[in-house]
């Protein structure tokens, strides 16, 4: 081989070689680039997942919080109105021993003693008694026994029993009736039961 040859034969395997180191450089550029983008697309795509899953957490969650506020809202409401049903039937029951009561003969001893109390409270003056309309059969023997005028309410007014009496010299009244002494244990009742409405 001559010199010239092996001159060229030096020269481009030098050259080959520069090719080489050039190649494999660009192609180290190039998949390291490769690389970064694909590490940048992929934490842009976590990122997005995460985000989505995050937000379907937060709607998951404020969903189950409203269905759970609903549903305590519903039972509390159910059970107040069991608990007021359940008042009620108490009440109405009271009001038919109530009821039994004055048609006994312990009543009239009873809203003699009412009267009297009534009659110290008020005082002197023209004294009115005011008796249910189911108490018709003693209203004589009321008025006769205390010496007071006896009135009956109407229909409408229902006392249950008890009486009302008014002072017209002092324009004072004392509510004996078991209509109201019922309605005060009731609101007292419902007070300490916390059951308060409206």
């Amino acid at each position: 081989m001559s010199k010239v040859d092996e001159k060229l034969a030096r020269f481009s395997n030098d050259i080959m070689t520069d090719l080489g180191e050039e190649r494999n450089m660009m192609l180290n550029e190039v998949e390291e680039r490769e690389r970064q983008a694909f590490e940048t697309k992929e934490l842009a795509l976590l990122t997005q997942a995460y985000e989505k899953i995050q937000s379907a957490l937060l709607k998951i969650d404020k969903e189950k919080n409203e269905l759970m506020s609903k549903t305590l809202v519903d039972n509390r409401t159910r059970l107040l109105h069991k608990r007021l049903e359940l008042i009620d039937e108490i009440f109405n029951e009271a009001v038919l021993r109530l009821q039994a009561f004055a048609k006994s003969e312990a009543y009239m001893p009873h809203l003699l003693g009412l009267i009297e109390e009534g009659r110290h409270i008020l005082g002197v003056g023209n004294l009115e008694v005011y008796l249910n309309y189911s108490d018709h059969l003693i209203k004589e023997q009321v008025s006769a026994t205390t010496g007071l005028k006896v009135v009956l309410e109407s229909k409408q007014v229902n006392l249950i029993g008890g009486c009302k009496i008014y002072n017209r010299t002092s324009q004072k009244v004392v509510d004996y009736s078991f209509a109201n002494a019922l309605e005060d244990l009731r609101e007292d009742f419902l007070h300490k039961c916390n059951l308060e409405v409206g």
